[in-house]
C-alpha cells in the first residue's frame, strides 16, 4: 500500500472545516471562496506528496518512512487590506494546527505529524481585491 495516498486521504478528512474550502491537490479552476486550503499543492511537474524511506539497518529498528505533503492557504478579500488577510490566515493556521494536534498519528496510520512553515508568503492585489498566500508542509513519519 502507498503510505502517501493514505496520508493524503486522512489529512483531507482531518482538515475539513466550516468556512474553509479544502481542496485535494492543485485545482484546475480557482474557487471563488474567500479562504482555500490546498492539501497536496504542487506546481506543474512537482509531486503532491513525497515519500522517503530509510531502510532498517543492523540496529534493531524498523524502516522509517517520511511523507511530506505541501499545502497552500489562500485568503482573499474583495476590498480587504493585507493586514486583515494575514490575521485571517493566522486564524486558519491556528485551526489547522489544532486539528493536527487532535490526531497526531492520523488514527494510528503514522507515528507522528509535524507542521513545517516554509516562510513563503505571497501578497497580491488587483482591482478585484487582495490575496495572501501562505505555504507550509505537513510531515508524517512512520517508524
Amino acid at each position: 500500500m502507498s503510505l502517501a495516498l493514505d496520508v493524503l486521504d486522512r489529512l483531507l478528512d482531518l482538515l475539513a472545516s466550516d468556512g474553509l474550502v479544502v481542496l485535494d491537490g492543485q485545482p484546475i479552476d480557482v474557487p471563488s471562496a474567500p479562504d482555500v486550503l490546498v492539501v497536496g499543492y504542487a506546481t506543474e511537474g512537482a509531486p503532491s506528496a513525497t515519500t522517503n524511506r530509510t531502510p532498517a539497518g543492523l540496529v534493531l529498528r524498523d524502516e522509517t518512512t517520511v511523507v511530506e505533503v505541501p499545502c497552500l492557504l489562500s485568503c482573499w478579500g474583495g476590498t480587504a487590506e493585507f493586514r486583515y488577510l494575514r490575521d485571517r490566515a493566522r486564524d486558519w493556521l491556528t485551526s489547522i494546527t489544532d486539528s493536527l494536534h487532535g490526531d497526531l498519528t492520523l488514527s494510528g496510520l503514522v507515528t507522528e505529524l509535524a507542521l513545517g512553515f516554509d516562510d513563503f508568503v505571497f501578497q497580491t492585489q488587483s482591482e478585484d481585491g487582495a490575496e495572501v498566500i501562505y505555504s507550509f508542509t505537513i510531515t508524517a513519519t512512520r517508524l
